[in-house]
């Protein structure tokens, strides 16, 4: 309606504008309908201009006030000796790694190790502020697929917690529990101690020299070439992330910390 009736004043200025110099003489003529044009463009511009910043504000009011209305979750980072689920997508694009700068912040399940004893820490992407993150909608609709990579890691354990030794016991997507193809070990990296789910980085021939379990390390003296397991029994990848993990809506991961002096 606004582009109508900016378009019908111009209208009437161009049309006014061009009778008014009908009664001129050919030289009058041509200088005013030069003018008239010029004002016509200023105006045509001016109008414009008006149209789009109203148009702006009007958006801007409509967001602000559809942002004001919903109701989003709290947003979790994790603390020292504090348990996440890390996580990343496919695409690398959906990432958790225990701070407040994901869309997988809102809701995030955190669990603060006291001691040696059961877990749970999860992520779901069923909330207002993943939603609006991810699509600029509370409302709208995507959902995370397969991953690069997911572990559960304690936060900053290899100086709070460096004990502490991390056995997966069950890993749930979308309710349903996941199978594991193998067993899980726990190691130190970047000052965290860290148990991987997946990670496309890691190959089974090629496991770190600290890893190790409940029952002592996977490797005699850190030394790779000489392994305590049987080839396949300890892994990096637990699960298909690519049918496991596809368009998640929850990932719920149960574990076990044991090693720390009671």
């Amino acid at each position: 309606m606004k582009k109508l009736i900016s378009c019908l004043v111009l209208s009437a200025v161009i049309c006014g504008a061009f009778a008014s110099c009908g009664k001129s003489s050919s030289s009058s003529s041509s200088s005013s309908e030069e003018a008239a044009t010029e004002a016509a463009t200023e105006a045509a511009t001016e109008a414009a201009e008006e149209n789009a910043t109203a148009a702006a504000e009007e958006e801007d009011e409509t967001v602000a006030i559809a942002v004001d209305d919903v109701d989003f979750e709290d947003a979790v980072e994790a603390k020292t000796g504090d348990a996440y689920l890390a996580y990343a997508d496919s695409q690398w694009w959906i990432q958790s790694f225990g701070n407040i700068d994901s869309p997988l912040t809102y809701d995030a399940g955190v669990a603060e190790i006291k001691g040696n004893g059961d877990y749970t820490v999860s992520l779901t992407s069923e909330t207002n502020g993943f939603r609006f993150d991810t699509t600029g909608d509370p409302n709208g609709e995507y959902y995370p697929s397969g991953a690069n990579f997911m572990a559960v890691v304690i936060k900053d354990a290899e100086t709070a917690l460096p004990d502490a030794i991390i056995t997966i016991n069950s890993i749930k997507v979308n309710g349903k529990e996941v199978e594991m193809k193998a067993k899980n070990y726990t190691n130190t990296e970047d000052g965290s101690i860290r148990s991987n789910i997946y990670n496309a980085y890691v190959e089974d021939s090629a496991l770190p020299g600290d890893a190790r379990t409940a029952d002592g390390f996977l490797f005699n003296n850190y030394d790779t070439a000489s392994p305590n397991f049987e080839e396949g029994e300890y892994s990096a990848k637990l699960i298909d992330a690519e049918k496991d993990l596809s368009e998640w809506k929850t990932i719920e991961v149960n574990f076990t910390v044991s090693g720390l002096a009671e």
